[in-house]
């Protein structure tokens, strides 16, 4: 107890040091964003001081005068055409707030009509993505009708520009046109798990671009859609737990099967993650320690890894039950013999 009291402890002493290292950091962050705009501000003042008090100091004709009074005179200027824009600029605020709120309106509806299974969840989420791209380029095109750009005349150019690109932008199409063919070929659905160049995780968003997998330990890979070629999908049939065990030569092996067999629908009922009757498969090999046993458990994928520890644990506890040895690596030492 005062063991684990005191391990306590150190874990609670390590993350309060982590958190007076992270708040020191973000205190120097600060005080550096405070330095900076303080001294940025300094600067304007001084532009603007020195501005007005050049003649005084250089005299009139003087061309440092007269180059600092003109960048005053532009400043006041630019300063003057921001006012006369602020109607356009409140307005294309506004279209701004207002196309935000739909495109998050329409995306949320459009994520509640695909709730159910994974493959609802899939079709939805990509047209969920669709949405939000059209919704930017729709706000694109009405701020720049506000501020008096013709959009037919831009999207015609744009159009020229992109057969130039066009070269350029063949990952994108490609990336594209395999998130199409991912969803409607139904190769992997959001919520299955896969394997994608040696990295096992869970399919948490298709994108139109990319699409994230989530690992059992929370890394997220995120891979383009085009680069997806070799996958394996784990989530569409039943998934398997292996035991593999060695026992000792000195065993008798029959009576150890038997004991194995006899015990298997116990094991079934107490791990619920199994779902049928574990099967003793039999010796699998005979190594240098022993007789290597495998024994298997059908379960769905996503419990596959914890049902294989939990299924190493009964295993193991049977085994010391019947008093049967686990085979070990042995080490023989000989006396060097004298000539």
């Amino acid at each position: 107890m005062a063991q684990k009291i005191a391990t306590d402890k150190k874990k609670e002493d390590k993350t309060k040091s982590a958190n007076s290292v992270h708040e020191e950091r973000q205190r120097r962050k600060r005080i550096k964003r405070r330095v900076f705009f303080s001294v940025i501000g300094g600067l304007i003042v001084l532009y603007f001081i020195f501005g007005y008090t050049a003649r005084y100091i250089f005299g009139k004709n003087a061309w440092i005068t007269q180059t600092a009074e003109q960048s005053i005179a532009d400043v006041i200027n630019v300063a003057k055409i921001f006012e006369n824009s602020l109607p356009t600029v409140f307005n294309s605020l506004s279209i701004l707030f207002i196309g935000i709120v739909i495109i998050w309106l329409l995306t949320t509806l459009v994520k509640l009509f695909g709730k159910g299974n994974n493959r609802r969840k899939t079709v939805f989420g990509l047209l969920a993505s669709f949405v939000k791209y059209i919704g930017a380029i729709v706000i694109m095109m009405s701020l720049l009708g506000l501020w008096g750009v013709d959009a037919v005349t831009l999207v015609a150019g744009l159009g020229i520009i992109a057969l130039v690109i066009g070269l350029g932008a063949q990952s994108l199409i490609s990336d594209v046109l395999a998130g199409l063919f991912i969803v409607f070929e139904n190769n992997f659905c959001i919520g299955d798990i896969v394997t994608v160049e040696g990295f096992r995780g869970e399919v948490c968003d298709i994108g139109i671009r990319t699409t994230r997998l989530k690992s059992h330990l929370g890394d997220l890979k995120i891979i383009n859609n085009s680069q997806i070629r070799i996958l394996i999908n784990m989530s569409r049939h039943s998934s398997f737990a292996i035991c593999e065990v060695t026992i000792s030569y000195s065993e008798d092996l029959e009576r150890v099967e038997k004991i194995i067999s006899a015990n298997m629908e116990k094991i079934g009922k107490k791990l619920p993650a199994i779902t049928e009757t574990p099967a003793y498969l039999g010796a699998a090999e005979f190594t240098s320690r022993g007789v290597l046993l495998k024994i298997k458990a059908r379960c769905v994928e996503v419990d596959r890894l914890q049902l294989t520890r939990d299924f190493n644990k009964e295993i193991k506890l049977l085994l010391d039950k019947n008093k049967i040895k686990i085979a070990v690596e042995q080490v023989e030492l000989k006396a060097p013999t004298k000539k």
